[in-house]
């Protein structure tokens, strides 16, 4: 009966590192699409001790999440509303605003994604939160449209909402 056991044993712990190991190496697109926002936020983020090559190479990062004709539109929340039109202008600004915050730090704490049905598009809600030059941003509601290109997933709309879904 012993020898039984084990099997069964050994059977189930497979199972669950098969499952586990499974998830890790293939992802599902839920998870490739925030740990993308993640490296996003991280990339569009910066030191004010930063090289400035290191933040020029950082703002080319962060322009490589985006999708050739994405579209940026910021407003309430007591901004001036922006937009900024296509991949050059977004990474314009972002390089702008290197030199006019004293650093940036941008987190998006609870990401929600939504697959559209074809599964090569999908709509995420975010809270944006962050610091400015040591001092505390307000938060900000978001909504992204991301689309799947050559199997990575790229920022195609970014736009302020007034309330999470």
């Amino acid at each position: 009966m012993k020898p039984l056991w084990r099997w069964v044993t050994v059977a189930v712990a497979l199972l669950v590192v098969f499952h586990f190991g499974r998830r890790a190496l293939f992802p599902d697109n839920e998870a490739l699409i925030k740990r993308r926002l993640e490296a996003l936020a991280g990339a569009v983020s910066f030191d004010a001790r930063q090289a400035p090559l290191t933040l020029l190479a950082n703002a080319n990062a962060a322009a490589g999440f985006l999708t050739p004709d994405v579209r940026v539109s910021i407003s309430g929340y007591g901004l001036r509303p922006q937009t900024w039109n296509g991949r050059d202008e977004v990474r314009q600004a972002i390089e702008a605003s290197r030199s006019v915050l004293p650093g940036l730090s941008i987190k998006f704490p609870d990401l929600r994604v939504n697959m559209d049905a074809d599964g090569q598009s999908a709509t995420v809600y975010a809270n944006a939160n962050g610091r400015a030059g040591g001092q505390d941003l307000q938060l900000i509601e978001l909504r992204f449209t991301l689309r799947r290109i050559d199997g990575d997933w790229q920022v195609a709309t970014v736009e302020t909402t007034s309330t999470l879904h």
